[in-house]
């Protein structure tokens, strides 16, 4: 992913417009860290429901 970024300019990051409304450096937010969240909200549901 470093790689990735560091060959790119930092306005193409940043810019509106590169996926709807959303800048191509939240879409790579959205696509690194949101799926983490996403387990960890899943597994404190499962472990409050089975008591763990």
């Amino acid at each position: 992913m470093a790689l990735f970024s560091q060959g790119l300019r930092s306005n193409m990051l940043s810019s509106p417009g590169w996926y709807g409304k959303w800048t191509m450096e939240r879409m790579i937010q959205f696509n690194t860290s949101s799926p983490y969240d996403n387990a960890g909200g899943r597994l404190r549901k499962w472990k409050k429901a089975h008591a763990v």
